[in-house]
């Protein structure tokens, strides 16, 4: 039996790529091929599509709308179900199948990871985000809350997508100064947002959006720019509203 197993980081999250495949005998016993045997499974091949499969879907995800509002800071983010009806008719068109996979890492906290099942037989599998969650009253409901959450975090994540309405009054302030001054001869070098300053920055949006805010008032102009030119900032945003909106769920439990 053959088996290939890589990895790649990508967006910050570690991904492994899987695929097994066994070999037939011929029906002579003679260790050669029939002549109506099906052709030996190239694992280099067969990543090569995967690959370009998923930068042709990629470069047909729709838009993702931010169709939900957080009543209590007035803020829109998509859910689950928007990402989806934006990512998934690619997906499937070009031979990808979407999935997640479900555990829960402690008896206060779940945890998701987003699976691609390629047509060639091979598995991409992102690394597990944890969400925790506190039990007021119905379990289930936690859980689930907490479960959507993690799923939606997970997805984005590892698509690298972003919405396309961006209400960030602090990227629309970095716009019009840009507008209205000449731009600098020697411009400053852009910003590269690291896999540990990605991590940390997510840690702090769980925490709600008041957190996060005192947090970007803090971050210099180049690492702003860079979160709004790769689309975290939506998703640290979104991230941070979800939190809060999390608490007041389980509140009113």
């Amino acid at each position: 039996m053959d088996a290939i197993e890589i990895t790649a980081d990508e967006l910050g999250t570690e991904e492994s790529i899987t695929s097994t495949v066994e070999e037939t005998p011929s029906p002579s016993g003679e260790g050669t091929p029939s002549p109506t045997s099906a052709p030996a499974f190239d694992p280099a091949l067969a990543r090569a599509q995967f690959f370009e499969d998923l930068a042709k879907a990629q470069a047909e995800f729709l838009p993702v709308r931010k169709n939900c509002i957080n009543p209590a800071y007035h803020s829109r983010y998509a859910d689950l179900g928007a990402i989806l009806v934006a990512v998934r008719p690619a997906l499937t068109k070009h031979g990808i199948f979407l999935s997640w996979e479900i555990t829960q890492s402690s008896n206060s906290s779940v945890a998701a990871s987003v699976v691609l099942r390629h047509r060639s037989g091979l598995s991409m599998k992102s690394n597990a985000i944890v969400m925790p969650f506190v039990v007021k009253g119905i379990a289930a409901q936690a859980v689930g809350s907490a479960m959507t959450y993690a799923k939606r975090y997970a997805i984005s994540s590892f698509l690298g997508i972003a919405t396309d309405d961006d209400d960030d009054g602090n990227a629309t302030g970095e716009v019009t100064a840009k507008s209205e001054a000449p731009a600098p001869r020697n411009e400053e070098p852009a910003f590269e947002i690291t896999s540990a300053e990605r991590t940390r920055l997510e840690d702090i949006a769980r925490k709600g959006l008041t957190a996060y805010t005192a947090e970007w008032k803090q971050l210099p102009a180049s690492e702003k720019k860079a979160l709004n030119k790769t689309g975290l900032q939506d998703f640290l945003k979104s991230m941070a509203a979800d939190a809060d909106s999390a608490r007041e769920e389980e509140a009113y439990v």
